[in-house]
Formats: structure tokens, sequence, C-alpha cells
């Protein structure tokens, strides 16, 4: 082989361990792209859907009559000297509607002509009644125009607990114009989940 030659062969096998370098490097790395559709193709085969179809369901929500549930159910109304029930062996009976005149002690207390409401709460069920939950209010009118309630300091407010067959009774003030008096309803419920009973009449 003359020097020309070796020359030429040497060159050529330089440049096939180039090529063979060069091709080597680039199948050792993929391209970031590449790599990354990779992971996110196996991850998405793991969960058993393709990344590239769109997830859908057939669920559909089941129609509902009413869009609000868990409200208390509001009875109707008797008469203010009447016993109402729960329809739950509870009943509530309003034993005074006093009318009195309140004179705030504080700045910003109302004073002025009010009704002071007494409730009585009897337990006909065999178990203790919470009475932490009670809710009294005041209504005047058609319109059912809430009345505020005001401090008092013949007021007594439900607490505790009721024993079976027992009764307690809670005192309400509510601020009342005399003019406002011959349309009054008085709601009461026992608990956030008990029916709320209402009474209604002309106050005296």
């Amino acid at each position: 082989m003359t020097g020309r030659t070796r020359m030429a062969a040497i060159v050529v096998v330089a440049i096939l361990a180039v090529v063979a370098l060069v091709w080597v490097s680039t199948r050792g790395e993929d391209p970031p792209n590449q790599a990354a559709t990779g992971s996110e193709s196996s991850q998405a085969s793991s969960n058993g859907a393709s990344p590239s179809a769109p997830v859908t369901s057939d669920y559909a929500p089941a129609p509902s009559e009413s869009p609000v549930t868990g409200l208390p159910e509001q009875l109707e109304p008797v008469p203010l000297d009447e016993t109402a029930e729960f329809g739950d062996e509870v009943s509530a009976e309003l034993v005074e509607l006093a009318p009195v005149e309140v004179e705030g002690e504080v700045p910003g207390e109302i004073s002025g002509p009010a009704i002071r409401v007494t409730v009585r709460l009897i337990n006909g069920t065999s178990q203790p009644l919470s009475l932490d939950a009670v809710t009294v209010f005041l209504y005047t009118g058609a319109g059912l125009t809430p009345a505020p309630q005001i401090g008092d300091e013949e007021g007594v407010v439900f607490r505790g607990s009721l024993a079976p067959g027992g009764s307690a009774e809670g005192a309400y003030t509510f601020s009342v114009a005399e003019d406002q008096r011959d349309d009054v309803s008085v709601t009461v419920s026992h608990s956030p989940t008990s029916t709320v009973v209402v009474f209604n009449g002309a106050v005296s």
C-alpha cells in the first residue's frame, strides 16, 4: 500500500469513526419534546385514557322538584290562644302577649311600645329535648313585616334541656307600635330541622 493510499484509508476510517460517534450520541438522548410526549403518553396509558381524546361522561343529574331541600316546614297558623303541635310530640303555646313600654338603657337601644311574648314548650317525647336552638319571631300585617327583638329585663331565653313530659317557658320582647297590633304573627321552632308553628291574631 502506497503512502497516498494509506493516508486515504486513515481519512476514511477517521470520518467513519466521527459519524459513528455522532450517531451513538444522538441515539442516547431523545429531544426534550419527544421525551415529554413519551412520558405523557405513558401516564395517560396508566390512567386508561388517551391524551388526544377528550374525556366525556354520560352522567346527568336527576331532575329535582325543589332546588332547595332540608328547610323547615311551616305549618298553618293557629289562633294566639291555641296550642300548636310541631308533629313530633312537641307542642307550643303562647302563655301571654303583654303590651309593655321599654326604655333603652344605652344609646342605640330601641325604646317605646312593645309586646312581650311568653312561650311555653311541652316535651311529649320520651327523650330530653334541647332548648338551645329555639327561635321565636314576631311579624306584623299581611306582609309579615319583622318586628325587631329588643332587650328587656323581663326577657327569658330558652336554654338547656327539657325533660320528657316537662314544660319550659321563655319570654321575648318585640318592638310593635300600637297601631300595628291588629294582625300579629308569632313563629316558634324548637330546632333547626323542626317544623315552624305559627300563631296569628290581634293583640289588644
